[in-house]
């Protein structure tokens, strides 16, 4: 079988009838064997198949064999449910498929489907129909249930046995109400390169005490496992197994376990991230007093990220014989955060801070025990040097214990953040009492500040400032004085307003990750999250009001004049576009975010919000409507807005040009006009989408925080507008259309009157 060629062959001898047809010949070549054929192959043919008439597949109906893998169809054929003898169905690596059709269902001798390397999210129901069925080729399988339904706990054991005979199998998210079902797949699990288990019964809750963006890291690992609901520790393989080849591991509402070590120290080798819920009988999570855990060092040095909420009776991270040589091996531990720990007085030994060399950030919330870190006081010069000998060799000893010093605990900071105290004793307040467990404190690393402090002088050059903030320094020092009542904060050791207004724009401006941003400014990740947020929602709730609103009767007249003298329309009083901001796949209500059109474009799966704006005649905001999900239309998104409620009281609507075929020389010349008052909305949105890239990219940013976001860019944009503000060349981004029209895209015959009685109107005036 050679690729580029389709052969079909003869149901009664299985000769070759047609073959390597040349590029001026099409299937009908054969219509008179077409009736006698039992397969067809038309892989990777793309040109091929697309000159192929539909009636073609109409009259091979007696076909065994259908291979249409690497063509990119988007549908199969309709007359397939009269294929009554199909018993192979190839579609393998047809990137623009995305729905199976429930008329696979009818095929009730098929035998094989290969749907390997396409964009189906889901199978029809009616698929259990097919009894005949012993190969289905998936390498990436999803099943998403609702645990309340009673249904799935009948039928899940059946469907476990039936996913663990998928040989190509790759990925595999499932969940499973009772651990025991993890026995069927221990020979299966150990090959996948992706999966994602939620193991135990969950129950309906009116709210999560994990925050969600916290539980969305946890899934983005390759490896997720989540154990709910557990009320012991089972001793076989089942859990101890699937752990064992996790990275990432969320322990949620356990009722029994004491430690995280009663899982097996020895099974969590891989574990990069680890997320730990109201596990109220929890004291510690590592306990070494156990004699079993004799191989610690090698078990939990790989564990980088570790979260703690809500334990009631936790007392300490790591408990037992820590000072013996070599006893701790969490060197790449980056990222600490406890919260909600009321018992919690202990965070770590001072033996156990001897290897947390890599620890870049600690959060501590509403752990109001914790009070001070006075153990670390109690380590003299000679045990700070032993503690780092083993990792700081070559250092003086006077250069190591201040390295020790400042890679310990650096500052305790209130929850707008602070700088980086030098001085150990400003770290721990000797009196307990001096701390307040209501404020959230956070220990930092010591980080470089000096890309921002050479931008904030005064004499660095405003171009370089401008190209890195989008901004020159005279509208960023506005910007600033505008917020400061807003953003500053009482703490003498807060975060500067400058710093904070600076952190948001870049990234705002930049697009860059959050990683990158705490990089570039010396702050933790959470801090640089959080002063985007804080600074956005500033910007709505200060700038908005000033930069950003509808226009009144004075200036309304003007904008009406402004495009009635640049098309010849009257009473326009702005240009509207809608485009899409991508997003990350979301938990809930998936669909409504998939964006079909841009799936189409990129082959592969995107999501996104929308972002409807209305501009005047310079291209400034005068209106915008934020966050409705991608899959909506324009104008469902209009019927959404502020703006068509103005709409309908006020008896405005929405100009649009004609869109069928045959048009008059009237109707042609007001599409044109249109077509100009449609371009400044255009122009307008890729010079916003030009000069703030975080709209061109997905984000981290939760969909419930997003508006504030591209809320926070529109107003900027607006301001660098009305300023005058040159944009760099460089910057300039072309827009792809997301603007759909729809068929009958007025919606009243008075809308229709009036834009045929503004079409004839224009033919008569002179030419604009």
């Amino acid at each position: 079988m050679q690729m580029q060629h389709y052969f079909i062959l003869d149901a009664n001898d299985s000769k070759i009838l047609c073959k390597r047809p040349k590029k001026e010949e099409s299937p009908d070549h054969c219509h008179s064997s077409l009736s006698s054929l039992i397969a067809l192959y038309l892989q990777e043919n793309q040109e091929l198949i697309a000159t192929i008439p539909p009636w073609f597949f109409q009259r091979i109906l007696l076909v065994q064999v259908l291979d249409l893998s690497g063509t990119n169809i988007k549908s199969l054929p309709k007359s397939l449910p009269k294929m009554g003898a199909l018993r192979k169905l190839l579609i393998r690596g047809c990137q623009l498929f995305m729905e199976l059709s429930p008329q696979v269902g009818q095929l009730e001798k098929l035998e094989q489907l290969d749907l390997d390397e396409t964009q189906i999210m889901g199978l029809p129901i009616k698929m259990g129909k097919l009894l005949c069925l012993r190969d289905l080729r998936l390498t990436d399988l999803s099943i998403e249930v609702d645990p309340a339904d009673k249904r799935w706990d009948d039928s899940v054991e059946v469907v476990v046995k039936e996913v663990c005979n998928l040989k190509s199998l790759r990925s595999l998210s499932l969940y499973l109400p009772k651990f025991q079902l993890l026995e069927y797949m221990s020979y299966i699990y150990p090959s996948l390169s992706r999966f994602r288990f939620t193991v135990g019964y969950i129950k309906r809750r009116v709210i999560s005490r994990v925050p969600q963006e916290v539980e969305a890291q946890f899934r983005n690992w390759d490896k997720s496992f989540k154990f709910v609901n557990g009320e012991n520790i089972p001793i076989e393989i089942e859990i101890k197994g699937v752990l064992r080849y996790s990275n990432s591991f969320f322990l949620d509402r356990h009722a029994t376990a004491k430690n995280l070590s009663e899982f097996g120290i020895e099974n969590m080798q891989r574990l990069k991230f680890c997320l730990l819920a109201e596990c109220d009988q929890m004291r510690t999570i590592i306990d070494e007093r156990n004699e079993e855990d004799i191989s610690i060092e090698n078990v939990v040095e790989s564990l980088e990220y570790l979260s703690i909420y809500y334990m009631e009776k936790l007392e300490t991270i790591w408990r037992g014989a820590s000072d013996r040589q070599g006893g701790i091996g969490i060197l790449k531990l980056k990222f600490l955060a406890l919260h909600t720990c009321p018992q919690l007085s202990i965070v770590f030994s001072y033996s156990l801070l001897g290897n947390l060399v890599n620890l870049e950030e600690l959060v501590l919330e509403d752990c109001p025990l914790v009070t001070t870190l006075e153990k670390i006081k109690e380590i003299d010069d000679v045990e700070l040097q032993n503690n780092y000998s083993e990792f700081e060799e070559d250092e003086s000893d006077n250069s190591r214990k201040k390295r020790a010093r400042k890679s310990a605990l650096a500052v305790a900071a209130d929850e707008a953040g602070a700088t980086v105290a030098a001085d150990l004793d400003n770290v721990c307040p000797s009196k307990p009492g001096s701390g307040s467990g209501k404020h959230r404190r956070l220990w930092v690393k010591d980080r470089c500040k000096g890309w921002w402090e050479e931008r904030n002088r005064p004499d660095f050059p405003d171009e370089e400032f401008k190209r890195d903030f989008r901004m020159s320094k005279a509208i960023f020092n506005m910007i600033c004085e505008e917020l400061e009542p807003v953003v500053m904060k009482k703490n003498c050791n807060a975060i500067p307003v400058r710093l904070r207004v600076a952190v948001c724009i870049w990234r705002l401006a930049t697009g860059e990750p959050l990683r990158m941003v705490s990089k570039q400014f010396g702050l933790g990740i959470s801090t640089c999250h959080k002063q985007v947020l804080e600074v956005c929602t500033a910007i709505k709730g200060v700038l908005m009001p000033k930069f950003l609103k509808w226009p009144d009767d004075n200036n309304m007249k003007r904008i009406e004049q402004e495009f009635e003298s640049m098309t010849g329309i009257p009473n326009v009083g702005g240009s509207m576009y809608t485009t899409h901001i991508p997003v990350i796949a979301p938990k809930v209500s998936v669909a409504a975010y998939f964006n079909k059109k841009h799936t189409e474009k990129m082959q592969k799966n995107c999501y996104s919000i929308t972002l409807q704006g209305v501009v005047d005649e310079r291209g400034d905001f005068t209106e915008v409507c934020i966050g409705w999900p991608g899959s909506m239309s324009d104008d469902q998104v209009l019927e959404k807005s502020a703006l068509y409620h103005r709409a309908t009281t006020r008896g405005l609507f929405k100009d649009v040009p004609y869109a069928h075929h045959n048009l008059t020389w009237a109707q042609h010349g007001f599409s044109e006009k249109i077509g100009k008052i449609e371009k400044v909305a255009k122009d307008a949105f890729a010079r916003l989408k030009g000069r703030w890239s975080c709209l061109q990219k997905r984000t981290e940013i939760k969909l419930q925080d997003l508006p504030f976001v591209l809320g926070a860019c529109c107003i900027l944009d607006n301001i660098c507008e009305l300023r005058n503000e040159d944009m760099d060349p460089m910057l300039e981004f072309e827009l792809f259309d997301d603007e759909t029209i729809p068929e009958n895209n007025l919606r009243s015959m008075a809308s229709v009157q009036a834009r045929d009685h503004i079409a004839r109107n224009l033919l008569h005036r002179p030419f604009l």
